[in-house]
């Protein structure tokens, strides 16, 4: 029997160890020789949903359709974990579908991010990016060395590489004129991390707190699929499905589910793109 899509009322509402709750779009699910197929699901959630579509298949709330079931192309996550990976969004255009070998298939890629950090302090700056390393929540960009100094506001501004084979960078300067308040540092080399911009604002000198902002624009046109993870993996992790690349359909991605590291072990931001 032919995979087929799911037809019904509504999402599935589950109830994870964890006491969230989650709703699943049927667009995830599909009916495979009669019965539910999770393969598209979290494998951590996938037996729950399994056992609560297959009682609603049963009893009539949901149904099989006519039209064939998407199958996943390909998985995106974070490749930094944490709850930073949650502003990351990847969209797909130009999709150029290779039939016989989907893998040689072409796409423009487009990556976009934004991490906001209100409320920071100098010492809670390097707490959650690290300085560079050990952050509790890091991002996009860590500190080359502690910050001790309140920083100046400052527009949207790039990162730039200053010695070659470095990170690019940017130093802030202290809002006292005193001299720098620290250097922010991209966190990997690859030329993605080159479209980072930061930005500080709401700096308040009684409470010494400020915000920080950071975004990423990427794009990398005619991309092979199967060379997706060479052009954004710095930033966004891609895999195949499970029966390897298949054609991604064109739109946009925004990744989900990151948390930080007080959830033991951090987890990253995800989502599985369908096929076409």
């Amino acid at each position: 029997m032919a995979t087929v899509s799911v037809v019904g009322g509504s999402p599935i509402l589950i109830l994870t160890d964890q006491g969230r709750e989650l709703g699943i779009p049927l667009s995830l699910l599909s009916i495979k020789d009669g019965a539910i197929d999770t393969s598209r699901v979290d494998p951590a959630i996938a037996p729950t949903v399994s056992k609560i579509a297959g009682a609603l298949l049963s009893s009539g709330l949901l149904a099989a359709g006519t039209a064939p079931a998407p199958v996943l192309a390909l998985s995106l996550s974070a490749a930094i974990a944490g709850g930073s990976g949650n502003g990351i969004a990847v969209t797909f255009a130009n999709v150029v579908a290779d039939a016989a070998d989907p893998g040689k298939s072409t796409v423009d890629v487009n990556v976009t991010a934004s991490d906001m950090r209100a409320g920071l302090t100098p010492a809670s700056l390097g707490d959650q990016f690290g300085t560079p390393t050990d952050g509790t929540d890091p991002g996009l960009v860590v500190l080359a060395s502690a910050a001790t100094k309140l920083p100046a506001a400052i527009p949207p501004t790039k990162l730039a590489v200053v010695t070659a084979g470095d990170p690019p960078e940017f130093t802030v300067q202290a809002g006292d004129g005193s001299g720098e308040a620290f250097t922010l540092k991209a966190a990997g080399t690859d030329a993605i991390f080159e479209d980072v911009s930061v930005s500080i604002t709401d700096v308040d000198t009684g409470a010494s707190t400020f915000t920080l902002t950071i975004t990423l624009d990427h794009t990398a046109a005619g991309v092979l699929v199967e060379d997706l993870e060479t052009a954004i993996g710095a930033v966004v992790t891609v895999t195949p499905g499970p029966d390897g690349y298949e054609v991604p359909a064109a739109g946009t991605w925004a990744l989900a589910g990151g948390s930080s590291a007080h959830t033991e072990p951090a987890q990253p931001a995800a989502i599985g793109v369908l096929s076409d």
